[in-house]
């Protein structure tokens, strides 16, 4: 049997773009990384990694999360220096508050994310910054406006806002016809 007989197989490399996650799939996913969170920084991880770009909001609070796991190992030695302080270790008021911030902002952050809201630790440091490529439409899906027509003066309906809910709403009336203002 020649080499040349041998079909040689190539990996499939997936072209399409992945698809979005449903809100409840965000949902579920940014309250893992919070949780999982509790037990370690390998969940937050593994969520932030395999949630490349399908889901913006599950992937911020996956990142939070791996942002607090990290600033709480650095805060155990620096906790242990300020108990060993003491010379009959009988202070361990420091550990104590770095045991129930690591309980405490896990499960409020949990509860955030499951109510749609991002969840900022507030005593995390920020080390790992990722800029998202593209946002995903959900929770941070802006409103996009229709250019203005031309000639419209946006002081003759006093406030410039009150056209865009009028474009939003539908409503014709608060609209300039754009034959009245040739």
């Amino acid at each position: 049997m020649s080499a040349e007989s041998v079909p040689v197989r190539t990996p499939r490399v997936a072209t399409e773009p992945s698809v979005p996650l449903t809100p409840v799939g965000e949902t579920c996913l940014s309250i893992f990384a919070h949780l999982s969170g509790l037990f370690g920084i390998i969940g937050p991880f593994v969520v932030f990694c395999v949630l490349n770009e399908r889901s913006g909001f599950a992937r911020r609070q996956a990142l939070e999360a791996i942002n607090f796991q990290i600033t709480y190992l650095l805060a155990i030695p620096v906790a242990l220096f300020f108990t060993a302080l003491d010379p009959n270790w009988r202070s361990f008021g420091p550990i104590v508050v770095l045991l129930a911030a690591a309980f405490i902002f896990p499960i409020i952050g949990a509860a955030s994310a499951g109510a749609g809201k991002h969840y900022r630790y507030p005593v995390a440091i920020r080390f790992i910054k990722v800029k998202e490529p593209s946002m995903i439409a959900g929770h941070e899906a802006s409103l996009k406006f229709p250019r203005r027509a031309k000639g419209f003066d946006s002081a003759a309906l006093g406030h410039p806002s009150l056209y865009q809910l009028a474009v939003l709403t539908g409503s014709s009336s608060a609209v300039p016809d754009e034959t009245a203002a040739a």
